[in-house]
C-alpha cells in the first residue's frame, strides 16, 4: 500500500518575522514554529451543526421581522432623532470617509447619514435573501460559518505574536469598514494576513473572515 504526504508548505518565513515589526535577528525557533502550525493547519476543517425545519423557520422569521422593523425605524426617525445621528456620525467619521466616497453615489453625505442609507438599501435586500433561502432549501443543510482548523490556527499564531513580541494579539487593532480589502488593521493582523494569504497562495480567507474569526476567538465577539 502507498501512501501520500502532504507537501511542505512554502512560506516566506522573513516576511513573516518582519510583520511581526521587530527590530532584531530573526529567532532560530520561530522558523519551526510557523512551519509546525502551517502543516496543521486545514482550511477544508470546518464543524457543521444542522438545524430543525422548525428552527429554521424560526430563525428566518425572526431575522425578516427584524429587519423590517428597523427598516421602518429608519425611514420614519423624528428630526432630533435625525440630527443626533448625524451629530455622532461626525464624532466617530472614520478617517479617509470622505476621500473614499468622492465621485461616488454618496459624496456629500455626513458618516451618519451614509450608514442609515445604507442600511434602508441593504435590509430589503436581506430579506428576500431570507425568504429564498427559507423556501428554496427545504432540507435544513446549515453551511459551516465556524471553521475550526483556522481557529485553531489563529490561537497558535497569537501565542506565537505574543512570545515574540510580548503584546497581546488583540490589544491593539482598527477597524475601517470603507477599506473592502483590509479593513481590520494592526501588526497582528498583518502576521495573520502573512500567514494565511502565503499559505493559500492568495487572499484567502478574506481580511473579514480572519478578522471576525480573530475577535471570536480572543473573546471580543460571539
Amino acid at each position: 500500500m502507498t501512501t501520500t504526504t502532504t507537501p511542505p508548505v512554502t512560506l516566506d518565513i522573513g516576511k513573516l518575522w518582519e510583520a511581526l515589526g521587530l527590530d532584531a535577528p530573526m529567532a532560530t525557533e520561530f522558523e519551526s514554529e510557523i512551519e509546525f502550525i502551517a502543516r496543521a493547519y486545514d482550511p477544508k476543517n470546518r464543524s457543521v451543526s444542522k438545524l430543525s425545519a422548525k428552527e429554521r423557520k424560526a430563525l428566518y422569521g425572526k431575522i425578516e421581522k427584524s429587519a423590517s422593523t428597523l427598516l421602518a425605524q429608519l425611514s420614519h426617525l423624528p428630526p432630533s432623532a435625525e440630527w443626533e445621528l448625524e451629530e455622532a456620525g461626525f464624532a466617530l467619521e472614520p478617517e479617509g470617509f470622505d476621500e473614499a466616497i468622492m465621485d461616488t453615489e454618496n459624496e456629500g453625505l455626513g458618516y451618519g447619514e451614509f450608514l442609515v442609507e445604507k442600511l434602508q438599501a441593504a435590509l430589503p435586500e436581506l430579506n428576500v435573501l431570507v425568504e429564498y433561502a427559507l423556501t428554496e432549501h427545504k432540507r435544513p443543510r446549515a453551511r459551516p460559518k465556524q471553521n475550526q482548523s483556522l481557529e485553531d490556527t489563529i490561537t497558535k499564531l497569537g501565542k506565537v505574536f505574543e512570545y515574540f513580541t510580548g503584546d497581546v494579539p488583540m490589544a491593539s487593532y482598527s477597524y475601517n469598514e470603507i477599506d473592502q480589502e483590509r479593513p481590520y488593521h494592526g501588526r497582528f493582523f498583518d502576521f495573520l494576513y502573512a500567514f494565511f494569504w502565503s499559505v493559500n497562495g492568495r487572499q484567502f480567507p478574506t481580511s473579514h473572515t480572519i478578522g471576525d474569526t480573530a475577535r471570536r476567538v480572543f473573546g471580543l465577539r460571539k
